[in-house]
């Protein structure tokens, strides 16, 4: 990527600089750099965030390290009075660790939102279910998609995010899995303490966990434990020569 001049043999512009057969990767004027390579640096983070969010972020071709979890699922809950509630934890969301050579391009990235459930309690007899029952994904277009977490209802459990899809093949990886399901549980009769329903635990430090919930046979007693958001960090190794 040029910093303020094209590099010209002649009156052909330059891509690429060797002296013999090593590359070069700066030009300087002075102590001023006039030229460079590549767009980043290497060991530079050319993206992060924990936050559901989409961006465009252009890629030099080159090999990037990449974090890629999806979002957590939103849990579902119900009480009908008759001694307990009941809950339906959110799946969590798969995710990938590992290391994949890019081609030259603008790419939309999206990291999966926290899908959590933000119904308030109403009387003692009451069904929460989720409105949104998508899952979160994460994914950089064109190269991986990590599936977020399922959404828990009365009809079960939120399923676990989806493994890590390809499509551009990695070239190594620590992490590459799908996420886990979330639980169900009842209890918290009368003036019992709540019973918990656990969201699918995180794979990857506790981005995309699913959303939970204490559950009771009182209104007064349920609430929500939220889930997290996924997760994406892009790191710029080096060119792909």
């Amino acid at each position: 990527m040029n910093q303020n001049y094209g590099l010209y043999k002649g009156a052909t512009r330059m891509q690429k600089l060797y002296h013999g057969e090593d590359k070069i990767y700066h030009v300087y004027k002075g102590e001023d750099l006039i030229w460079r390579d590549r767009a980043y640096e290497k060991g530079q983070t050319v993206f992060e965030s924990a936050e559901g969010k989409e961006a465009d972020i252009y890629f030099d071709a080159g090999v990037y390290d990449i974090i890629c979890i999806g979002g957590g699922g939103a849990a579902g809950m119900r009480g009908v009075y008759d001694d307990r509630g009941y809950g339906w934890g959110g799946g969590s969301g798969g995710g990938f660790v590992g290391r994949i050579s890019i081609p030259e391009g603008t790419r939309k990235v999206v990291v999966g939102s926290a899908n959590n459930n933000d119904k308030p309690q109403g009387g003692n007899t009451n069904t929460l279910n989720p409105d949104d029952m998508t899952t979160h994904d994460s994914y950089i277009e064109g190269v991986l998609r990590c599936g977020g977490g399922g959404a828990g209802s009365t009809s079960g459990v939120g399923a676990a995010g989806a493994a890590p899809v390809f499509d551009i093949q990695p070239t190594s990886s620590s992490l590459n899995k799908a996420g886990n399901a979330g639980s169900y549980n009842s209890g918290g009769k009368g003036s019992a303490a709540a019973a918990y329903c656990a969201g699918g635990a995180s794979i990857y430090e506790n981005y995309g966990t699913g959303q939970g919930c204490y559950t009771s046979e009182y209104a007064a007693r349920r609430s929500w434990v939220n889930g997290t958001a996924g997760y994406i960090k892009i790191v710029y190794v080096e060119d792909s020569e």
